[in-house]
Order: C-alpha cells, then structure tokens, then sequence
C-alpha cells in the first residue's frame, strides 16, 4: 500500500493478495484519490473464483451522500469455492445513489 499527502488531498494505491481456507483466493489492485469528503477510484481490480472484477467507484460522502461506479464482471465461478453455487456470473453493474 502506498498511499501520499493529507486528508485534505490524498493519492493512495494497493496491491494486495489474501487466501485461506473459508474465503477464496483473492487479489487486489487499486489506484485513488480522496479528501474528506470524496474517494474516487480510477482503477478496481480484484481477481477472484477464477475471474475478474474490474471498474472504477466514486464515494462521496458530503451531503447529500451520493455514489457511482461501472463495475465489470468477468468469469466470476462461484463454484470454485462453494461447489453448490455453480455458474458464472458475467456482466456489468452501474451503481449510482446520486
């Protein structure tokens, strides 16, 4: 994790990978900014269940609390690590409270 600057104006980027025996392997990078009232994440990225999430988000939480993001979704397979949930879940998710 890197991260530079105040609360007032901040840069921040992670890399990062966990695994374990209850959740699946999962890897993570991500690129942002924020300040006290917003973050804004110009890159998601998180490999999962054999697939991809990927997209960019934006949080703000200055009244009145709004988001948006265009989140994609590729190969997720569930099945990987639940073996009763099988499928693969692919497509695009466009969240907004705006």
């Amino acid at each position: 994790m890197a991260a530079k600057g105040s609360l007032d104006g901040y840069d921040l980027s992670l890399k990062a990978s966990a695994s374990g025996k209850e959740i699946p392997d999962v890897a993570v990078d991500l690129v942002g900014k924020g300040d006290l009232e917003q973050i804004d994440l110009s890159k998601l990225s998180i490999d999962s269940l054999g697939g991809n999430v990927s997209g960019q988000v934006m949080a703000n939480w200055a009244a009145p609390v709004n988001w948006q993001g265009d989140i994609n979704l590729t190969n997720i397979q569930p099945g990987l690590q639940w073996p009763d949930a099988e499928g693969n879940i692919s497509g695009t998710l466009l969240p907004r409270a705006l």
